[in-house]
């Protein structure tokens, strides 16, 4: 008996009727036709409980999480078992899988986004920032027009340095000229001021 080229799924005569075109699709050898044909046959009612079970998750990450479970379910389709369940409740363990993922994923972005604003809040009101921010706001008059916008642009963001790549498209330059300006100018303050740039100002 010739070996089979792709994975080998459950003989559809283990499955339900109302299963066997389901698990017809995992048997296609061409992903471009099957996927398309799994989100017409299951997706409806995966996006309705996506909704309904996940409703705290924005829509643009459900649709995510859609995508992602189908893709999923095709590329692990030799695992699908039908002694163990329907084909349907098998892309939902998938699809509620990727859900949970995401919704740890959005967790830990928010749990960094607001350890940095308290970085942000906690060097705004720090005594070195704000006598370094005061002495460099007298003299930033001696900086070219350049070096000031990128200096300024620079204070508004402590503890970090504004992003080069946003500046040189704002300045119409080109962010190599962005940092090079940006040391210049750094290098002239110290020397004017005496100040060493605080932790953060760094570029």
């Amino acid at each position: 008996m010739a070996a089979s080229d792709g994975p080998n799924p459950p003989s559809t005569s283990d499955l339900q009727p109302e299963e066997q075109d389901l698990h017809r699709l995992l048997r296609a050898d061409d992903a471009e036709k099957a996927i398309p044909e799994l989100q017409r046959v299951l997706g409806p009612q995966l996006m309705r409980r996506l909704t309904t079970f996940f409703d705290y998750l924005p829509q643009e990450d459900r649709e995510e999480v859609y995508l992602e479970a189908l893709l999923r379910a095709w590329n692990k389709r030799a695992t699908f078992d039908p002694m163990k369940g329907t084909l349907r409740g098998w892309v939902w363990t998938i699809a509620r899988n990727v859900a949970y993922d995401k919704w740890r994923a959005r967790n830990r972005k928010q749990r960094r986004a607001e350890q940095r604003e308290e970085r942000l809040r906690q060097a705004r009101s720090s005594p070195e920032v704000g006598a370094y921010r005061e002495a460099v706001l007298k003299v930033m008059n001696m900086l070219s027009p350049m070096q000031q916008k990128i200096v300024r642009a620079d204070l508004e963001v402590l503890p970090d340095v504004a992003d080069g790549g946003l500046l040189a498209r704002v300045l119409g330059k080109d962010v190599a000229s962005v940092h090079s300006q940006r040391n210049k100018a750094y290098a002239r303050l110290e020397r004017v001021t005496g100040l060493k740039r605080p932790r953060g100002l760094a570029p």
